[in-house]
Formats: C-alpha cells, structure tokens, sequence
C-alpha cells in the first residue's frame, strides 16, 4: 500500500487515485461498448444505473481502503493507562451510503479480561455500530413518514 507523505494531517493516507483510475477505465469502456456498437436498442436508464453502480463500488473500495489504513495493527496500545494486546484481525461489515463495506481491523484485549476493543471502528463514529452517519441519515429520510430531522434517526439508532 502506497503512503502519501504531505506533512499534513492526512499523511498516513493511502494513495487512492489508482482504485479511481482502474474504475473510471472500466466504466468508460462498457459506456463506449454500448453507445459505440451502433446499438440502437441501448437504454441510457441501464447505462445510468452501470455508471453509478460502479462509482458506488468504487467508492466502497476507497473507503475499505482508507478504513483500513487506519489500523496501524501495533503489538500494544494504551487506553485509560492500562496497556490492551493486539488479539489478531477480526472481519467487520458495515453500512455506508454507497452500501456495504466489508473490512478487517485489529481487535485489542486486557490480559484475563473477555471484553475486546477495535479503535478503528470508534474512530469511525458508527451509529449503532454499524452504520456511518450519511447512511443513518439517508435511511431516516428515505423512510414513509419521515423528516429531515438527523438527531432523530441518531437516536433510533443508538
């Protein structure tokens, strides 16, 4: 994995431009197939929902890798002066606005205590432990019946 080194808050950021790059190429050549091929029958509503299904699944790939990036998997960390171990990688799928995003992170544990902890997920901000803020948020309004109103959807969620 490529590291930007800005100086920069942001420095331990993956370079994600190739995962852009790699879609965008892909995308271009299914559009061109259909429009270019003299296709006459090609519905511009399926080459819409190709177009944005595919910037959706890239999206979903730069934000695994750029949640990813935040597990720096350290042997030991230190949380309320006490040192937590690093316990292996564990599998986690949450909701984001573009869809599901499946991705592994390190989970820490106390020596002799069963309780687990993954600061990449708290870092993440989740609303039920599951599901990014913009996705709450969309799920709330989306719903019959429903207002804007965010803190509402924060606390149903919580």
């Amino acid at each position: 994995m490529t590291l930007s080194h800005t100086g920069s808050a942001l420095s331990n950021t993956p370079d994600i431009s190739e995962i852009a790059d790699t879609a965008a190429e892909a995308i271009h050549r299914e559009v061109l197939e259909r429009f270019a091929s003299g296709d006459v029958a090609c519905d511009f509503a399926r080459v819409e929902m190709l177009v944005f299904d595919s910037v959706a699944a890239t999206g979903r790939e730069m934000l695994r890798t750029l949640i990813e990036a935040r597990d720096d998997a350290a042997p030991r960390l230190m949380r309320d002066d006490k040192p937590w171990y690093r316990a292996g990688a564990t599998h986690k799928t949450i909701m984001t606005l573009l869809g599901e995003v499946s991705y592994e992170r390190s989970r820490f544990r106390r020596r002799g205590a069963p309780v687990s902890w993954m600061p990449v997920d708290k870092g993440l901000g989740l609303m039920g432990g599951w599901m990014t803020r913009p996705a709450a948020e969309q799920w709330h309004t989306d719903r019959p019946g429903s207002s804007a109103n965010f803190s509402s959807a924060g606390n149903i969620l919580i």
